[in-house]
């Protein structure tokens, strides 16, 4: 007699009974020591406690004839994994917020269904980089956690063909502040400048980071 212990897998699971494998013993199942016995094997697929299976072997080789007995059946929830967020297409910069569309699959054909998860947030998918989507599963479902997968806004292709810096490249020393700018950036795109403006004698290198 074994009982049953195992994570959720979408497979139907049960008790087992070592007569099950003597042809002259007849094996029957009950889901509560007084109900109605019959061959069929109760089995159960979704996450469960210690639901009790009952069975009732008769053979000539028991003293009495028959043998009865109880084991238990016990499914645990599976913990939800980043894996199994599927994110559909590609997202590409633009300074919006990005909310590409998704699924949740386990395995092939996938065992989780709409009633296992819920949607939680995206998170950091406004710039380009990878952003992320988080997920939670329902209570009584299959499955138990959280999981955030990732996905990956591409930076932008711009035209910075029409760039330039513009302003006093090269002055005569007069204790003023000097500087440059940068002109001619497409509609999106900013810029950080440093280096761009001083007041002592000397030279000195204007840089940009696009943001």
């Amino acid at each position: 007699l074994t009982n049953f212990r195992g994570e959720y897998d979408g497979q139907g699971h049960s008790i087992s009974v070592a007569a099950e494998q003597d042809a002259t013993a007849c094996v029957t199942y009950a889901l509560t020591a007084d109900g109605q016995f019959t061959s069929e094997k109760p089995t159960f697929t979704n996450v469960i406690e210690g639901t009790t299976v009952w069975y009732r072997v008769e053979s000539p080789d028991y003293l009495g004839g028959e043998e009865i007995g109880s084991a238990t059946v016990t499914i645990t929830a599976k913990p939800l994994t980043a894996g199994m967020i599927k994110v559909a297409g590609e997202c590409v910069y633009d300074g919006t917020e990005k909310k590409p569309e998704f699924a949740v699959e386990d395995g092939e054909p996938s065992i989780i269904t709409e009633m296992d998860w819920q949607f939680v947030e995206y998170g950091n998918n406004t710039k380009a980089g990878i952003a992320t989507i988080r997920i939670a599963a329902i209570d009584g479902g299959n499955y138990c956690g959280e999981a955030i997968g990732a996905f990956e806004i591409r930076k932008a292709d711009y035209d910075m063909s029409g760039v330039s810096w513009t302003g006093d490249r090269s002055v005569v020393y007069d204790g003023q502040t000097h500087g440059v700018a940068l002109t001619g950036l497409p509609e999106g795109v900013t810029a950080t400048l440093t280096g761009h403006e001083a007041k002592d004698a000397g030279t000195y290198t204007a840089t940009a980071t696009l943001i």
